[in-house]
Order: structure tokens, then sequence, then C-alpha cells
């Protein structure tokens, strides 16, 4: 119970640090770069992905001794397949695909790459199929062709089920609205035609999966020129609108992006919980001066651009690594370019950009690697400061409470019943606060709206019912565990039983609320999270036990003032951070429905009213009935009276702290 109550100071100290840290985007990623495929001028529109551990690339398409079309040369198409076994290692040749081939979609699955479309000079295919890396060489397993010849289309594996949109279904074609799925789980495995995105259709597009959602980002729409004569050049069109596709639901327009985006490497990196990030790409901007600026031409957009599904908004939250030598237009592989037109790969929990298209007709070998890496904070003596007087405090109370301390099984666990009302029903608020609380509750309004406000509200109901009914039969009874009870009523087995599934679920619970303010202690001061976990447990066990639960309803009294001012900096931090400050924020938050307390419906499925209220009256019935860590708490004060009057302060209390929890995250 009190393992969580040294945590929350690390939360406050780490928002205040955060007030003042620099966010720039590009600590995001740690660029580093691999071994170069072994070719001369590298490939684009390769499949790649990752089979048994190892990273494999496999056709594609180039100018073979750096030859461009407007200087005579011509687009060779290739069938190697490549192996890297790690980063440091040198490649090797492994197979070779069914044709040559290239820009088709390429995704891992499982132990495999699923390699689905593609074409060459002559013709598209319909071509689905699995390369599996295996004794030193490369499998191909068959799959089920697809509907109909594709390229440059762009897919994304949601749960099991593959799924792939748009493309070009002739090498002279015009873009398509193509929307095939695929369930590779089952044995019987049979492509669905899907309801077509209701945008443009899209060549060169970038998918997405999360949260068994699929996103459609961006691309090029190739319409015939109005009143064009069979055979004219169609009319390229660079996209920003975006789409998301549910199962149940169908499609959804979402957010568009900042600028036209297409051929950036795909699917997006999936970045958390909320997250997926875009990796350079063509904007188009460039597009109608290909053919004057030729060598000249500067590159592609080398932005990193997050969508958030959560707030559905964009930002730009870092840039690729380039460096462009003055010998870039004749050694075009001496520089680092953005590249394009080739598949996002994750390898080893990083993203490898593998060859792809650096410049209008020029290719790379170079293998790009990002590596996630989460900002940490520099703890000043001002905070370790902090933390060392926070330290002394609990520590001081464990000490003067144990000097105090009688001798009993009640002095123990029942503070000698001898604790003030206030600080019984503080104590009783701030045993239902934790890492969940501070983070999650945030988090869910700031996903969702209010209406889990319920989930707190409804304790006031359940105060007059506690009071009246259970209150006096346990102060009759002169329990020191609720758990008595049971034993009393039945026997001791049922106690024992009882006991038992309290503390294993407790045990679980604090799994959880230990881990979350030790990520984040870990994150903004650089200490290992295993020494963060074990200090913090420690630290808090020792006290607890040599003070008993006066100690802990102290330190729990402190941990109320500490959890709520530390939220009250946050919320008014934010606010008065926003545009129009607390004003411009109701009117934002109103503007997106964000203060909804109430679904209505009857599903027993969704979180409507009547499930809602239900359910949590019956939780709260249950927590302040059963619950040890509540019950043994305001058994603590002298008298009925005084108990009473602590569980009313704690059912009080909660209406500011659910106000500031949920504002926090709206």
């Amino acid at each position: 119970m009190a393992l969580r109550i040294l945590s929350f100071l690390f939360l406050i100290v780490c928002t205040m640090k955060s007030m003042g840290q620099d966010t720039r985007g590009d600590v995001f990623f740690s660029w580093s770069q691999a071994k170069a495929v072994p070719d001369s001028d590298g490939f684009a529109g390769s499949y790649a992905g990752v089979s048994n551990g190892a990273l494999l690339i496999a056709g594609g398409a180039n100018f073979p001794g750096g030859g461009r079309p407007w200087s005579g040369g011509v687009k060779m198409w290739h069938d190697r397949i490549f192996v890297l076994a790690t980063p440091h290692r040198e490649w090797k040749e492994a197979g070779r695909l069914p044709r040559a081939m290239g820009y088709g979609v390429s995704l891992t699955y499982g132990d495999g790459v699923v390699c689905l479309g593609g074409g060459d000079a002559e013709r598209n295919y319909a071509d689905a199929f699995i390369l599996r890396y295996t004794g030193g060489r490369v499998e191909i397993v068959p799959l089920p062709a697809m509907p109909g010849p594709v390229i440059n289309a762009c897919g994304a594996i949601v749960g099991h089920t593959l799924y792939i949109a748009g493309g070009i279904a002739t090498p002279a074609g015009l873009t398509t609205n193509n929307f095939w799925c695929l369930d590779l789980s089952g044995a019987d495995k049979r492509w669905k035609v899907l309801a077509s995105c209701p945008g443009p259709s899209r060549m060169l597009a970038i998918a997405g999966a999360h949260d068994d959602i699929f996103y459609l980002f961006g691309g090029v729409h190739l319409a015939a020129p109005p009143g064009a004569a069979s055979g004219s050049m169609p009319r390229r069109e660079y996209l920003q609108d975006c789409w998301e596709y549910t199962p149940d639901k169908g499609w959804k327009a979402i957010a568009g992006l900042p600028h036209p985006v297409a051929a950036a490497p795909s699917p997006a990196y999936n970045a958390g919980q909320s997250h997926l990030v875009l990796f350079g790409g063509d904007d188009g901007s460039l597009a109608s001066q290909v053919a004057e600026l030729k060598d000249a031409h500067p590159g592609f957009s080398r932005h990193l651009l997050a969508y958030n599904t959560l707030t559905d908004s964009w930002s730009v939250v870092g840039k690729m690594p380039v460096d462009i030598k003055t010998d870039a237009a004749a050694s075009p592989n001496g520089s680092v370019y953005a590249p394009v037109t080739t598949p996002l790969v994750v390898w080893g929990g990083n993203v490898v950009l593998a060859g792809g298209e650096v410049r209008p007709a020029v290719r790379t070998n170079r293998v790009l690697i990002a590596a996630p890496r989460q900002p940490t904070g520099k703890f000043g003596g001002l905070d370790w400061t902090v933390i060392a007087m926070y330290f002394a405090v609990i520590i001081a109370i464990s000490v003067f409470v144990s000097r105090h301390m009688g001798s009993t099984t009640s002095d123990f666990f029942l503070g000698g019943q001898k604790i003030p009302w206030w600080a019984a029903g503080l104590s009783i608020f701030g045993s239902k606060l934790s890492a969940l609380t501070f983070i999650a509750i945030p988090a869910k309004a700031y996903a969702t709206d209010w209406i889990y406000v319920l989930n707190n509200v409804m304790i006031l109901a359940i105060a007059p019912v506690v009071t009246y009914f259970y209150l006096p039969y346990f102060r009759k009874l002169r329990l020191t565990s609720v758990y008595e009870y049971l034993q009393i009523r039945f026997d001791r087995r049922v106690k024992l039983l009882g006991s038992f599934t309290f503390v294993v679920f407790q045990l679980s619970r604090l799994g959880v609320v230990i881990y979350l303010p030790a990520l984040v202690l870990s994150t903004v001061t650089g200490i290992n999270i295993f020494a963060c976990i074990f200090v913090t447990t420690v630290v808090t066990t020792a006290y607890s036990v040599a003070g008993g639960i006066e100690a802990v309803v102290w330190t729990e009294v402190m941990q109320v003032f500490v959890l709520l001012g530390g939220a009250l900096v946050s919320f008014f931090f934010i606010t008065s951070h926003s545009p129009g400050g607390f004003g411009g924020f109701i009117r934002e938050a109103n503007a997106h429905d964000k203060f909804r307390v109430a679904q209505l419906g009857w599903s027993i499925s969704e979180p409507v009213l009547w499930v809602v209220a239900i359910g949590t009256l019956l939780t709260n019935l249950v927590t302040y009935t059963s619950d040890q860590v509540v019950v043994q708490r305001y058994l603590t004060t002298p008298t009925e009276k005084e108990a009473r009057r602590s569980i009313y302060t704690n059912a009080l209390m909660v209406i500011p702290a659910t106000i500031i929890f949920f504002g926090v995250g709206t």
C-alpha cells in the first residue's frame, strides 16, 4: 500500500522538469548505417523485410553504371536476394526471386517476408509469396495470387490480416482504387475485395497499422487530362488526404498531411501507443522541374511527420540525416540523401531503410538505421535536493512513529485507533491514488472524454451505504482485518482464502503501480529501470514495516498534498500555455465534445451510462466494504463518529481530484 508513495514525488519532479525541457524532434532517433548493399548503384523498389532475425532485400531496379534516362540510360530490373545477418556483418547472396521485378509491397510477418505484386518493363504481376530465410538460403513459399496485377501499391498487416491499397494495374495505366485483404492466419487463404477508399485513386501512398485500424496516407493520383488523346501522359496530383479503415465501420477521413507526401518508405513506423511516423517522401514541389534540374536535383523531403491517432493531428518530429557532397552529381553514393520508394523495415527494434531512390533516376546502396531513443532529462542539484528532503521526511515519520508505537497487533495494524478523522479520511483518499491515477486517468481523458468520471463520483453514492450498514458492524466486532469477519461468519479456511486472494490481487496490481513511476524516473534521470524498481520497493517497504499503519497514514496525508499539488501545477501550466489560455482550453474542449459525461444507449459492450453507473457502483461497494486497504484506514479512528467523518472526507475529496485529473487529460 505504501509502495507507491515515494514514486509520486518523482512524477511531480518530472512534471516540473518537463516544463523547461527541450523537445526538438531530432532527439527521437539516433542514426547510423549498416554495410552497404553489394551493388555499386543500389536499388529502388526492392522487397525488404526480416526473416528469422536476418534482414532481406530482394529485386528492385536501377540504372546500371550511373546512367540517366536523359542521357540514354536504361532501367534494369533485378532478381537477386541479399541477406544481412547483423548490421556489421557482410551481405551475402542467398537466392533469387521467381523473376526480375520490383515496386511491389513487402511486409514482415512471422518468420518471413510477404511479397505482393510488382512488375518489370513489360508488365505488372499479381504474384504473392513469402521469402523465408533458413539454412543459409531463402526459400519461396507461394500464396494465392492477388485479384489483379499491381505496382506501386501500399500495404500493412493489421493483426493477422494483410491489406493492400491503390497502385497501377498496367505499366502505362492510371491509378486504381483497389483495396484487398488476405487473412494470413487461416489454412484456407483467400483474397477479399473490399470497399474502395472514398478518396482519389492513388499510387505510392503510405500505409500504416495501429490498434486494429488500417491507415492510408497521401500518394499520387494519375488522371488523364481533360480532352487528352489516348496515350498522352497522365496528369500527376500529389495528395495530402488521409484515411482510416476499420473492418466493422469502413472508411473514415482523418486529418490531412501538412504537405503532400508520396513514395515515402512504407508502411509507416508504429511509434508507441498513439503515433505513426512517416520518413521523408516526395512532396511534389519539384516534380515539374525534373527535366531541367537533372543531376542538380537537391533530393526529396527529409522531414519526419508523426500522426497522433488519439488527437487526429500531425506534427514534425525530426529530420533524416542528409550530407550532400560537392561531387554529388557525379558520385551520388558518396553523399547521404533521404530515400524514397523503399520499404520501411523494423529490425531489432530499429527502423531500417535499405536502398531506395535519392534523386530522380538515382539509386543508393546505403542502408540507413534509425534507433528510437527516449529523450532523457538531466537531474540537477535542486532536483536531487528535493528527493533527499522527501526521503528525510519519510524516514523521520517512520522513526518518530516507531518510537511511540505499542507492541500489540492493534497498534501496528490500527495505529492504536488514535488517528484523527481528517488524517484517516485523507489516507483513504491517498490509498486509492497511485501511478494508475496520475498517469492512466489523464491518458484516458486525453484519448476519450469524461464518460468514466462516474468511476470516482459514484463514491458519493456508496459513502452513506458504508457508514450506515457496514461501519457499525465492523466497529462492533472490533476487527483488525476485514477478513476476520469471514472466520466469524464461516471458518478459518474461508478467512485464509479471502486473505490470500486479496494478497495475490495486490501483488499483481503493485507490479503495474511500481513499474509506471519507475519508468518515468528512469527516463528523466537515466538510472537503470531495475534499480529504480528495487530502490522504490525496498525503501517504501522498510518504512511501512517499521512504522506500521500510522506511518503509512501520515505519509499518505503528505502524499495527497504532493499529488494534488503536482496535478494542479500541471493543469495551470498546460492551460496557461494553451492558445487563448483557460478560456481557449474550455472552448476547444467543448468544440471537440471532450466534456461529455454520459453515452446513452443499451449496449452491454460499450461504456454507456447504465453500464458505467452499475459497474462503478458495484466496484466501489466492493472496495469500501471488503478491501483491507480501505477498511483498515477507517478502523484507525477513535470512535465510530470519527470513522464516519473520515469516509465522507474521502468522498468529498474525490470531486476536486476528479476534476483536476480529468482536466489535465482534457
